[in-house]
């Protein structure tokens, strides 16, 4: 039991504003790659977030080889291993990406044996 004197801080919220609505991240839709011979796109199904995440990368050029994982250097850890499903040879969804925290994440996608980084800002 907590006890005080006074109006508890815990208890008393008529003054508080009504929090925003639950939201994603606004980040770049889209990135735009150069791979050999063409270009490949990662686009967020619903921007990012705390919580799942999803992408499709899709590319020009047939997908021979794909790997994708993220990790947030500041904690030093990183995410569970992404679900993902070729779609095509030249298109990936990537599900499962799961962000445990808010903070700075770095997304690496593996793409036709290149790896592109990308800093995300996940709140």
């Amino acid at each position: 039991m907590l006890s005080a004197c006074g109006v508890s801080p815990l208890f008393q919220h008529e003054d508080e504003k009504t929090p925003p609505p639950a939201h994603r991240n606004e980040v770049e839709p889209q990135h735009i790659v150069k791979i050999a011979n063409g270009t490949a796109q990662i686009a967020w199904k619903d921007g990012v977030s705390v919580g799942e995440s999803s992408f499709t990368v899709t590319s020009d050029q047939p997908i021979t080889q794909f790997d994708s994982w993220a990790d947030m250097p500041d904690m030093g850890h990183g995410t569970s291993v992404f679900n993902f499903e070729r779609i095509s040879d030249r298109e990936y969804f990537v599900s499962e990406v799961w962000f445990t925290m808010p903070g700075r994440w770095v997304l690496s996608v593996e793409i036709n044996q290149q790896t592109f980084e990308f800093e995300l800002d996940v709140q």
